[in-house]
């Protein structure tokens, strides 16, 4: 293996080699993202290969009954949270239970079990007025401030924690809370928006299992198509050959990979042949196949009609 020796361009230390950094945008300094995509436009156009990694949605936690949740250590729920979900939602909506876990603090004992939990609990419970309620009806990406819990409890003129409380526990306990604490500093995805448009960013930063209780980073290319490409509401889209460009070109050169990438002779054939009006992602849900029982969310898509890896249809979808 040969190694380059490193050159000097500009002042600047040259590997030779592409460089990526993962960029968000924070809530302590919403604007620090302008400066570094603004540096490393700078960057590209001295020549130098430096491509910030930019998530396409917000970044936080989804809570539900299936997996963490705010009333996870408080011991008239630890009572029954081996039920099956729809019976435990059942056994949640009692009056006596639901004033029960209402009226309890986290239980010693049952933190005990798992201080680390415990201590992640504690930390989603500060973000609680600000998490969004989602159904499969519901669920937006980009929702607004009135579909906060915190002023929806007001509206409705309950408590917080009753709010999510009766959420949670609805018919069949499916449905979820999301919290956006990357991201999404000023209530949109504007700033998204400006970081995806620029050529030289990479639309990536999945996250690589493990946080897979909380997060379902595997349905991003989805989300990218159907919202950035078709659905967003709240500002303007991107063009779809844009996105498709990053989902696969873009970031097939970035790493090296050259034998894919683009649909050319002599390529690995990996094709998606999808609806694009009718690709939609559906509610996240947990599944509960890894090694020793072990959860994990699941999103589940609409659109996808086949999928061709090196010329080879080994699934067909409806």
């Amino acid at each position: 293996m040969m190694i380059e020796r490193p050159s000097r361009h500009s002042g600047v230390l040259v590997s030779g080699r592409p460089v990526t950094y993962l960029l968000m945008q924070s809530r302590s300094d919403p604007e620090d993202w302008r400066r570094m995509i603004g540096w490393s436009a700078e960057a590209q156009a001295a020549g130098l290969g430096i491509y910030p990694q930019v998530s396409s949605r917000g970044i936080g936690a989804l809570t539900s009954l299936q997996g963490y949740h705010f009333f996870l250590m408080r011991r008239a729920y630890h009572e029954v949270s081996t039920l099956p979900l729809s019976e435990r939602a059942a056994a949640l909506r009692d009056p006596q239970r639901r004033a029960a876990v209402l009226s309890q603090p986290d239980d010693p004992g049952v933190m005990a079990l798992d201080p680390k939990l415990a201590d992640f609990i504690a930390l989603l419970r500060q973000n609680m007025a600000n998490v969004y309620p989602m159904t499969e009806e519901t669920l937006d990406y980009e929702p607004g401030p009135e579909r906060k819990a915190g002023g929806l409890a007001q509206a409705a003129g309950i408590s917080l924690e009753e709010l999510i409380y009766d959420h949670y526990s609805a018919a069949d306990g499916r449905k979820i809370c999301a919290s956006f604490m990357l991201n999404y500093a000023e209530g949109n995805l504007d700033a998204t928006y400006e970081m995806l448009r620029q050529p030289f960013v990479a639309a990536a930063l999945g996250d690589g299992g493990a946080h897979v209780r909380m997060v379902c980073d595997a349905s991003w290319p989805t989300f990218q198509l159907a919202f950035w490409a078709r659905n967003r509401k709240r500002g303007p889209i991107l063009p779809l050959p844009h996105v498709v460009k990053k989902l696969t070109g873009g970031n097939a050169a970035l790493y090296g990979l050259s034998d894919r990438g683009v649909i050319a002779p002599g390529l690995r054939a990996d094709i998606n042949v999808i609806d694009h009006d009718r690709l939609r992602l559906h509610l996240p849900e947990m599944l509960f196949d890894l090694p020793s029982g072990g959860g994990r969310i699941h999103q589940s898509s609409s659109g996808y009609l086949a999928t061709m890896v090196n010329g080879v249809l080994p699934v067909v979808m409806t």
